[in-house]
């Protein structure tokens, strides 16, 4: 009778030490849904602020046609999933800039500079480092 009474109440805390653990981890998820939440919202105000061009790839191409631009590879897929629209440029990344002097020929946006990344072309919010547009595939 001693031993099922022991094991019943060692059943009992264990039961209550994993639902009090359970609980924490709950709260834990919690807070991490407020703090990804929070930079969701920070995401969605820099989009609005965000301008839009409507110049496409093809176009970009075009633009690029009478400058010695050379090709290049593509970025590794887990790096090229971070290139969107309202994310902050990727730290690390190999990028060129092109400066407008240099590039007369390339759409010019007030406090946006154009970089390329792999064979992509990006729209950058010079202040906050925001993409502003990708424009894929440019350089094939």
């Amino acid at each position: 009778m001693k031993r099922s009474l022991t094991i019943l109440v060692l059943i009992f805390v264990v039961t209550m030490n994993s639902s009090v653990g359970f609980a924490k981890n709950d709260k834990a998820k919690g807070n991490a849904n407020k703090n990804n939440n929070k930079q969701t919202e920070s995401v969605a105000k820099d989009i609005g602020n965000l301008i839009n061009p409507d110049v496409t790839s093809r176009e970009m191409r075009r633009y690029l046609d009478g400058y010695n631009v050379s090709t290049a590879k593509a970025l590794p897929p887990g790096i090229a999933k971070n290139l969107a629209r309202g994310k902050p440029l990727p730290p690390g990344i190999a990028k060129k800039s092109f400066p407008q002097s240099e590039y007369n020929d390339l759409p010019h946006y007030d406090g946006y500079e154009w970089v390329r990344a792999g064979t992509s072309m990006i729209l950058v919010d010079v202040a906050s480092r925001v993409i502003a547009k990708v424009l894929e595939r440019v350089f094939d």
